[in-house]
Formats: structure tokens, sequence, C-alpha cells
């Protein structure tokens, strides 16, 4: 079995801004996926609504941050994805 760890960042501003700077610090990160917000709720119009990155060789996600947060992050998160054949249970 082969898990991995793909982790996510989470924001309320901008995201596409967050891009562009890794791929201007990490040589050769690449964009596989960018899904943006077209006219109306529930995010901005033209904002980056999620987002699939590979930065030397990790996969990492971006997503965009649809609520108010009413506390500072003080602790990383990870989340962790197993291929349906990993044997979780059902």
């Amino acid at each position: 079995m082969v898990a991995s760890i793909r982790p996510f960042l989470m924001f309320q501003g901008d995201a596409a801004a967050a891009i562009e700077f890794y791929q201007s610090v990490f040589d050769g990160a690449e964009v596989l996926q960018l899904e943006r917000y077209a006219t109306g709720p529930p995010g901005p119009e033209g904002g980056v609504r999620r987002a699939e990155l590979v930065i030397a060789g990790q996969a990492l996600s971006l997503l965009w941050c649809g609520f108010a947060l009413f506390w500072e992050w003080s602790v990383a998160g990870v989340s962790m994805r197993l291929p349906p054949h990993a044997g979780a249970p059902s």
C-alpha cells in the first residue's frame, strides 16, 4: 500500500498571489489545476476557488475559505488521502 500526504492551505485573501509567489521561489513549481469563481457568490469574481500545485514533487492543495474565521491559525494541519484500495473500512 502506498499512502500519501497532501498538505493544503486555506486562504481568505489572494490565493493567486500566493501561487505566483510559490512559482517565483520554487523552480519548476507547476499548477496542475486552477478553478476560479464566476460572477456572484460564494466567492469573489475571478478569485481562486481551488488549486492543485506540485512543488519539488510534493502535491499541494489551495482552497478559498468562504467563511469568516474567528480565530488565528496557530497549528499546522495535515490532510491525508488514502487510495480506495488501501483497505480502509467501508
